[in-house]
């Protein structure tokens, strides 16, 4: 939960990165989502003591994964948080990750399908938000 792990020791509710969790068999993540000096982060409620991390840098390694671990699928919930940031501008920061969009799955309405077919179309991302606007 959160950006708050391994690197802010004194203040963490994690012992180890997202990276290190995914390794281990962690495939639902709840992660805050804030902007900070102008920037849309991860973070723990705010920008200043509970720790922040890329989400650049994150997605990045979560489609790594994903491109070396083709039966595996992740569920996002984000959770919209300091200063508000949209859906659309934290979308804005995914597309920006070779990969990750073809790896989405965008859900219209209807039924959802079940994960085997999810992995045969190659949508191995699965993205929720609660707080904030649509």
């Amino acid at each position: 939960h959160n950006a708050n792990n391994d690197e802010n020791k004194w203040n963490s509710n994690h012992k180890a990165s997202l990276e290190n969790a995914l390794q281990n068999g962690f495939r639902a993540f709840y992660l805050d989502v804030c902007i900070c000096l102008g920037q849309v982060v991860f973070c723990h409620g705010n920008c200043v003591w509970a720790g922040r991390q890329d989400p650049v840098e994150i997605f990045e390694n979560v489609v790594q994964f994903l491109d070396n671990n083709p039966s595996e699928l992740i569920i996002f919930n984000f959770q919209i948080s300091h200063n508000k940031p949209s859906p659309q501008q934290l979308w804005d920061v995914m597309k920006q990750i070779n990969g990750i969009q073809e790896k989405s799955y965008v859900h219209n309405g209807g039924v959802w399908p079940q994960v085997g077919k999810l992995l045969k179309d190659g949508k191995q991302i699965i993205s929720l938000k609660h707080n904030g606007d649509n």
